[in-house]
């Protein structure tokens, strides 16, 4: 446990006053974790996950000055400009500044070659390195050294460490849900759907485990988690949700586990002792009767799958397994079951073709005449950097955005103008025609490539 006189740590993510986090906000699951981890360290810390305004300035301006670093999780969307602003606000204090999460991992050279407010950034699991990294700020050590540090160096050269091997799956600490005002992060009627509906107060996110052990060529797990799935210690799990459904009388859960059902034994040992309704993701490939039955008795109200696309062409270049036709014969097969399917979709991705993007219509049309389905899109395909569609987008032609300002601004809402030439205009076209809702709330095309 840490004491009065050891160092502190405030760990923040932030999202703009716009986003779509506002109505769905989840637990900041990373953060948690590397909060568990500096707490393990004799390290205080605290988390601050706000809307970045003008009383989460006055707030971070005054935490600020009793820190030795504030560490920023960073995703690429949309929070990097709040990320951005926070950051040279900290500097601005005479704070270290410190970068980690996924953006940060991905893109080490953009985060500090293009900001000077970003003193250092954490590649891979935050939750060995920083520990380490701010007992050498605190003694004066020589942080270089830390696995997965990214710094300038003595002449503003770019010093940049590769990313630490994975932590162990029996060395992974779950969040510590202390360090989290959890009534931030109840929400009602979570799981309605043209299936039934539960009329839920206090539905809790949370999850269980890191990573998924498949190969979706769009997904930053592959780069991540390196296809590997690693689950929390079972036991310190169930204690964990037992403890927090009962403190805070949860009636219902959102398991965000990227792929929960990967142990299967393990996933229904956490199941029986939720003892509450729950949603969660998996795969199509992994539904089949026996399954859906067993989860129907365990309290299941609906999975998340992702179908991402009609096209078997396309649905083989992506690395799902399945066929559209399999995709139908689920939510079918779950219909009888009582338990409902939301499937994710998008469009625009590389090698797609106007005939995919029919295909795809044609699936939506199909699914739409089914009462078990509610659907999460199509969206806009937007290259995730690391990934395999990333590099495909290279190769066809994309230059990808060199400021953090400019990979702001590429989200799922994204209109795919900007990544010309590698998306074919007929291809934006069929697809602004046949599902005219996907621009709904599309960012301008301000990125040209050029910054």
């Amino acid at each position: 446990m840490a004491n009065s006189g050891a160092p502190f740590v405030v760990l923040a993510s932030l999202y703009p006053p716009s986003s779509a986090l506002k109505t769905r906000l989840v637990p900041p699951f990373g953060l948690m974790m590397v909060g568990a981890a500096l707490l393990r360290s004799g390290i205080r810390c605290a988390i601050m996950h706000r809307e970045w305004n003008d009383e989460t300035k006055r707030v971070l301006a005054d935490v600020c000055r009793k820190a030795i670093t504030v560490g920023f999780y960073t995703i690429t969307g949309e929070s990097i400009l709040p990320t951005l602003e926070a950051s040279r606000l900290v500097k601005e204090a005479g704070v270290k500044v410190v970068w980690g999460g996924p953006h940060a991992t991905l893109l080490p050279e953009v985060c500090l070659g293009s900001e000077d407010c970003v003193d250092i950034v954490v590649r891979g699991e935050g939750e060995i390195s920083l520990p380490k990294l701010v007992w050498l700020l605190d003694q004066g050590g020589d942080v270089a050294a830390v696995p997965g540090v990214c710094l300038r160096g003595p002449n503003h050269q770019l010093i940049i460490g590769p990313i630490p091997p994975l932590i162990s799956g029996e060395d992974l600490l779950p969040p510590d849900w202390d360090l989290a005002n959890v009534e931030d992060y109840l929400t009602g009627n979570y799981f309605g759907s043209g299936l039934k509906q539960n009329h839920l107060n206090r539905v809790l996110p949370l999850i269980t485990s890191k990573g998924c052990k498949h190969n979706c060529a769009f997904c930053y797990n592959v780069t991540v988690n390196r296809r590997r799935f690693r689950g929390f210690n079972t036991p310190g799990v169930v204690d964990g949700i037992v403890a927090v459904r009962d403190r805070y009388m949860i009636d219902g859960f959102h398991i965000y586990d990227d792929c929960f059902f990967t142990d299967e034994r393990r996933a229904y040992t956490i199941l029986e002792a939720l003892k509450r309704p729950f949603f969660a993701e998996t795969r199509i490939d992994m539904i089949d009767e026996n399954t859906l039955a067993k989860l129907a008795g365990l309290g299941c109200h609906t999975l998340y799958v992702g179908v991402e696309t009609g096209s078997d062409k396309m649905l083989k270049l992506i690395g799902k397994r399945i066929s559209s036709s399999d995709c139908v014969a689920a939510a079918s097969m779950a219909s009888k079951y009582g338990i409902a399917l939301q499937m994710s979709l998008m469009v625009c991705m590389p090698d797609e073709t106007v005939e995919d993007v029919i295909q795809t219509h044609r699936l939506v049309q199909r699914l739409k005449q089914l009462d078990s389905v509610f659907l999460d899109g199509p969206k806009f395909f937007d290259p995730y950097p690391g990934t395999r569609f990333y590099r495909r987008m290279i190769a066809l032609g994309w230059s990808p955005p060199r400021t953090n300002e400019a990979w702001a601004r590429i989200t799922r809402h994204t209109d795919p103008i900007v990544f010309a030439p590698a998306i074919p205009e007929d291809v934006r076209k069929a697809a602004i025609e046949l599902f005219p809702g996907i621009t709904r709330g599309a960012a301008p095309a301000t990125y040209d490539g050029r910054d």
